[in-house]
């Protein structure tokens, strides 16, 4: 009995789930030697497979050789398409599927139209997702939830939180209820705009519905705190969170950290520090560079050199960006020397500083005519060049 394509794509649906790509492949393969044409289903599951790994040039080749085989894609592929390249950042890409869906005349779904909004939020444009979200109904598209979390996200992304009433007004017309993630987005986007109340004050509507917050919700209240220098707050919500069995992470003791920094409360950073080790979280790079950044814009910079003493003891691999953030506290102090031994120091630890750091070390040498550690600075550029992909942290002093 010869095996159908729908025993083929159940195959290809079980190694899709548990993540063997390689076996769908071959699967696939099996299939098409076996049928010769077949539907878009199983090209389907190959690109919700690599979208699951964020593998976006496999999903495109997916499409590439549709084309060849003559397999005509759905709005569901051309969606699904769209997705993973949202998820590998590549928003140009994205908006470039979702135009060759709308040039061929397939009909755009609510999954694709809310793709399209989702877009505009990446790229800070309000009013093309605003008005992509009104010419909705009369297209006869009924908007889900997942548009009206993915136009918050928007409107939160350019904080715009006016908006905010209006839509909620509008979900309920469609008979839609926050959800989770609805009152999450809102939340951060409050606290992006430095609306500590009204964050809070949604976030009590949320509890109301019976709604239970996890550990994202919490740290975007947290992040709010730091932001309005409201450390008593942020205290409150640690308590309120681990009370609910919500185990705090290194990103939390961080945020809670940062907050401590911004009121110059520099002990009670190293106090997190220690909270962090007793709740037997492991501290890493994120929590010792607040600490160092809170030390260095304390003044305290001998303080921050101990810390950093400590991380190497540790065995903690520190990036550009910590390297960076010393050496703009050596260089604000004139100790030129220091600075220049760090800068060989990341070199040595293969941690690459961006171009910020060299640019701020050479213009103070050479405001205090230090030319031959200028000279030795651009041979160690030389061997090191500055890399703009990582994280820059370097010149600011505080968040």
């Amino acid at each position: 009995m010869k095996p159908d394509e729908v025993l083929f794509n159940s195959l290809m649906d079980a190694c899709v789930h548990l993540k063997q790509m390689s076996k769908a492949r071959e699967v696939f393969q099996t299939l098409k030697d076996a049928h010769g044409k077949h539907s878009f289903v199983a090209d389907s599951l190959l690109v919700l497979g690599f979208g699951m790994q964020r593998v976006l040039t496999a999903a495109l080749q997916v499409k590439k050789d549709m084309d060849a085989d003559g397999v005509v894609p759905n709005a569901v592929l051309f969606g699904s398409l769209a997705d993973v390249a949202l998820k590998a950042g590549d928003y140009d890409q994205a908006d470039q599927i979702l135009q060759e869906m709308d040039s061929k005349g397939i009909d755009s779904t609510v999954v694709t139209h809310s793709l399209k909004i989702k877009i505009c939020g990446r790229r800070r444009q309000l009013q093309k997702a605003l008005d992509l979200f009104d010419e909705m109904e009369p297209k006869g598209i009924q908007p889900s939830a997942f548009t009206f979390n993915s136009l918050l996200d928007t409107v939160a992304r350019c904080r715009q939180m006016q908006h905010v009433p209006r839509l909620l007004q509008s979900m309920r017309k469609y008979g839609l209820k926050p959800d989770l993630i609805t009152f999450s987005t809102i939340i951060k986007g409050y606290c992006q705009a430095d609306d500590l109340t009204q964050a809070l004050a949604t976030f009590q509507i949320l509890k109301q519905q019976g709604l239970k917050p996890d550990e994202i919700l919490y740290n975007s209240l947290l992040d709010g705190c730091a932001r309005a220098v409201d450390t008593k707050q942020a205290g409150a919500l640690l308590k309120e969170m681990i009370s609910a069995g919500i185990d705090a992470s290194e990103v939390t003791f961080s945020i809670l950290a940062k907050a401590h920094a911004n009121a110059n409360e520099v002990d009670e950073v190293f106090g997190i520090l220690k909270q962090m080790k007793d709740a037997r979280v492991k501290p890493g790079m994120v929590i010792y560079t607040c600490v160092i950044q809170a030390c260095v814009s304390a003044g305290q910079l001998a303080r921050a050199m101990e810390v950093f003493e400590e991380i190497s003891k540790r065995g903690i691999q520190a990036d550009g960006a910590l390297f960076g953030v010393l050496i703009a506290a050596y260089v604000r102090n004139s100790e030129w020397r220091p600075a220049i031994d760090l800068v060989r120091h990341a070199m040595n630890c293969n941690a690459r500083l961006h171009s910020k750091t060299y640019r701020l070390l050479s213009t103070g040498l050479g405001r205090a005519q230090q030319h031959l550690m200028n000279r030795e600075l651009d041979e160690l550029q030389k061997q090191w060049p500055a890399d703009d992909r990582a994280r820059e942290s370097a010149t600011r002093g505080r968040w």
